[in-house]
């Protein structure tokens, strides 16, 4: 089998004993081929990060449309004459999405 990228360069690092059980161990619960090849890919995942997880992407494709429609209600509430200025924004880890004027507070 040809090797595309032949590895040449060594890379050396003194462990203690310890240490090299842990890596040892590490290797063996992420199913890693040998300590030389999990150490690699832990040290180049440094350099080259994976691309972010597929959560992270859909946390922000919802904070678009969370924006969106914040936006569209507000232009709503402005049309029906019920709010006249901006609603600030509060964290969503507080429970709300907005703080509304009073102005805006519908009844």
């Amino acid at each position: 089998m040809a090797v595309n990228h032949p590895r040449t360069k060594l890379v050396n690092f003194r462990l203690s004993s310890e240490e090299y059980e842990g890596l040892k161990d590490a290797c063996g619960n992420n199913n890693a081929r040998s300590v030389s090849d999990f150490a690699r890919s832990a040290v180049l995942s440094k350099f080259r990060p994976a691309d972010k997880p597929a959560f992270e992407v859909s946390l922000t494709a919802v904070n678009n449309k969370v924006g969106e429609l914040e936006s569209n209600l507000q232009n709503l509430m402005r049309q029906m004459g019920l709010l006249s200025q901006p609603m600030a924004l509060v964290p969503i880890s507080s429970g709300a999405a907005f703080n509304s004027s009073p102005q805006a507070r519908i009844e």
